[in-house]
């Protein structure tokens, strides 16, 4: 049976789980069946909901949990406002969160009557931050548990209200609603007007962090950067330096197009590639101590500095 307080769902004990017209928290399973079949599916409701993976049960060194999968299928937006979020606890550094998502793999499927590519699948990793003072071993830094998040319908074309807006991963926490987060919009995907792709449109939107998945055919990976400045200074004479950063994963080189829209002066923009990160980053003074800065990671990426180079060149401006 599932346990409810309040506004918060505990689904560790259950196989389904269906939300409400207002926003619910549910707390998703942690389970290790062992069956590659076993599944929790959870149904979100209307309102805002909060999907959280944490950290559950006991610590195995250099032998990780393999967690059943999680199955979410929403069920829309009661006033077009309201935005779902999964959490993810277990982060492997608490204090660059910028790079979370080097332990995370977004790929799109199909798992039931959706179209092709219409499901995301998300396979993660949950690492501890403090040790178990209970066990003899010392946890701190080790792989807790892997396993794989689905949000059913994800990308559908004609009901794109049926989705999960956006991710959070935060690294292991007392209190999920206090933790420092670093939040991710997931790209909305549509029908391409071009006949030269015959994948989608995939965009991420000015002024926040994004994570863009391609499917199987040819996608436009679009990415809105009309922001007045990401670097400035305050009235105080602070510096605020917050780069938007944008995640692509299952990009494929041979076939899909990167498109950046936003820059003041296109031919003055600066262009920097670290392959170690698998990081982008584009640049551009606007004078008096600000400037743009985008960061563009490409997800799953682990070739040479001379591979990189050519992805680095696929991105126009």
């Amino acid at each position: 049976m599932a346990e409810r307080v309040g506004q918060i769902m505990n689904t560790t004990a259950s196989e389904s789980m269906l939300g409400t017209r207002s926003g619910d928290i549910f707390v998703l399973p942690s389970v290790e069946s062992g069956d590659p079949n076993a599944q929790t599916e959870v149904f979100g409701g209307r309102g805002a909901d909060r999907y959280e993976l944490r950290i559950q049960g006991e610590t195995h060194i250099n032998d990780p949990m393999q967690l059943d999968k999680v199955v979410i299928s929403e069920l829309g937006s009661r006033t077009g406002k309201e935005e779902d979020v999964v959490l993810f606890e277990g982060a492997r550094d608490g204090n660059h969160l910028e790079h979370a998502l080097r332990d995370f793999d977004f790929s799109r499927i199909k798992i039931g009557g959706e179209r092709d590519d219409g499901t995301l699948n998300i396979s993660y990793k949950q690492y501890r931050s403090a040790d178990d003072l209970a066990t003899v071993g010392n946890e701190q830094g080790a792989l807790h548990a892997e396993g794989d998040l689905q949000i059913f319908n994800q990308y559908s074309l004609s009901q794109s209200q049926y989705r999960v807006e956006k991710i959070a991963v935060a690294a292991e926490m007392e209190n999920p609603l206090e933790a420092a987060v670093k939040t991710y919009y997931l790209g909305v995907a549509s029908d391409h007007a071009s006949t030269s792709f015959d994948g989608d449109l995939i965009t991420a939107k000015a002024g926040v962090d994004s994570v863009l998945v391609g499917s199987d055919k040819a996608d436009e990976f679009q990415i809105d950067f009309s922001v007045a400045a990401t670097k400035y200074l305050t009235p105080g004479g602070v510096t605020v330096n917050d780069a938007q950063e944008v995640w692509l994963f299952d990009y494929d080189e041979t076939q899909d197009v990167i498109t950046v829209n936003g820059f003041n002066d296109p031919a003055n923009v600066q262009i920097d590639a670290n392959a170690e990160l698998g990081r982008v980053t584009l640049s551009q003074d606007l004078g008096f101590g600000s400037a743009k800065e985008l960061h563009v990671y490409f997800g799953g990426f682990n070739g040479s500095s001379q591979e990189f180079d050519v992805l680095k060149n696929k991105i126009s401006w």
